[in-house]
């Protein structure tokens, strides 16, 4: 195999914890150098902003290195809650002259600030100003594809070192004033709580169109897409009879039915029906995935690890019989004693408000989980023989590694029971 790309799909600090427990157990595995691409959406954009970030000084050397860079940076991030920080920047009391601006307005303008301040921002030379890293200062392998939603096309628009692809105005490769914090702001842009970010594209030219706009608004690429497989699926023919492999993290959420005593508000009545159809979109998409005619594995939070092991073994040996491929699936085994675990991280809150420590490593084992399942699925024994592995092929990610406080399963149960709430203040 030549190589394989990658997906994060949205779900908040959910999505973000799970998606780097993916990428860093392929750290832990040596294969994630062949990743070709990364495209993400939302939450996930937020991990591969700073795995980018990373890159651009230089390949993780070992799995310390990683941790060291992209693991300790992300949760010093969780743990003090991104929302809170944008909220207090928005209702603190302006510079004069003071503009009377909506509460999401002014959330969203301070969005990237807070992201470049906190996360993205990059140490200059003199030591003494930092300044936003550029998408056209991102390395060129892998290729990082960061997803949005074009409120003024209703499709997907796209941001990468090289360009900035709409689905209906075409490319433009205008990027070099784009920075990382203002794509991954409008990446996340969840619609409920951020207006949707301005793109100033005046001075922009893109090759499918000769309208002149001043301006796109963009939303969260969750709102078309929140998994990140559209740049999978919209493939020419002479790609679809040579696909590349793909592994889809998916962290995000599926709505339970009301229990026939539950109290409901008219606040939850009405996000209900938004509910229902981001439920049915991501399902339809599922559904197009795993009929989908190329070597692609969709790896889904809500389902355990053992659930998702059995869907791949019969979808793959169905896949091998009809391609006429030689091949039998030698998957390790995973353990069956966490199932209940793996159910409340489902039900994790897709918010950007204050992790504990427990919801973040947690989420970072379901994710290491798929991305180890994933990437035995798509790799064969003898393939994995040949590679320098790090670690032994049949070793599967353990619990007891993603607990450093060497919690038992009681603690770790008690605390995530109520890790499904969303608060005002946490």
């Amino acid at each position: 195999m030549n190589g394989f790309n990658l997906a994060f799909s949205g779900g908040g600090f959910r999505a973000a914890f799970f998606c780097l427990g993916a990428y860093r157990r392929l750290v832990q595995l040596g294969i994630h150098d062949q990743a070709k691409m990364i495209s993400t959406v939302s939450g996930g954009s937020i991990t591969a902003a700073v795995i980018m970030k990373e890159l651009s000084k230089g390949p993780f050397h070992d799995l310390h290195d990683f941790d060291a860079r992209v693991k300790t940076p992300m949760k010093e991030f969780g743990s003090k809650g991104f929302r809170n920080k944008v909220i207090r920047h928005a209702i603190l009391p302006p510079r004069w002259p003071f503009w009377p601006v909506l509460p999401r307005s002014r959330f969203s303008r301070h969005a990237p600030i807070t992201l470049e301040k906190t996360l993205l921002s990059k140490l200059l030379m003199d030591g003494e100003s930092r300044n936003g890293l550029m998408m056209d200062q991102l390395p060129p392998h892998p290729v990082w594809i960061c997803n949005a939603t074009n409120l003024h096309t209703l499709k997907r628009i796209s941001f990468s070192r090289t360009k900035i692809r709409d689905e209906v105005f075409g490319d433009s490769r205008d990027v070099s004033d784009i920075s990382i914090a203002q794509v991954v702001a409008a990446s996340a842009a969840f619609p409920l709580l951020f207006d949707p970010i301005n793109l100033n594209v005046k001075d922009r030219s893109f090759d499918k169109t000769k309208k002149q706009y001043s301006f796109f608004r963009l939303t969260d690429g969750g709102v078309y897409d929140n998994l990140g497989s559209e740049e999978f699926l919209t493939k020419t023919d002479k790609q679809l009879k040579n696909p590349e492999p793909y592994m889809i993290f998916d962290a995000s959420a599926r709505r339970k039915p009301w229990s026939s005593d539950k109290r409901v508000t008219w606040t939850e009545r009405q996000l209900r029906v938004l509910s229902v159809s981001m439920d049915q979109v991501a399902e339809l998409r599922k559904k197009l995935i795993r009929k989908h005619d190329s070597k692609g594995v969709q790896l889904l939070n809500v389902e355990t690890i053992n659930e998702n092991k059995w869907f791949q073994t019969n979808y793959w040996q169905h896949y091998f019989k009809l391609k006429g491929v030689n091949r039998h699936l030698d998957l390790p085994s995973y353990p069956d004693d966490y199932a209940d675990i793996e159910r409340m991280l489902a039900d994790v809150r897709t918010d950007l408000d204050k992790f504990s420590e427990i919801e973040m490593e947690m989420l970072m084992w379901a994710g290491a989980l798929r991305a180890d399942l994933g990437s035995k699925v798509l790799f064969s024994a003898e393939e994995f023989d040949k590679m320098p592995l790090k670690v032994p092929r049949h070793e599967v990610p353990d619990i007891a590694d993603y607990n450093p406080g060497n919690l038992n399963l009681e603690a770790i149960r008690n605390g995530l029971k109520n890790s499904h709430k969303r608060r005002i203040i946490r």
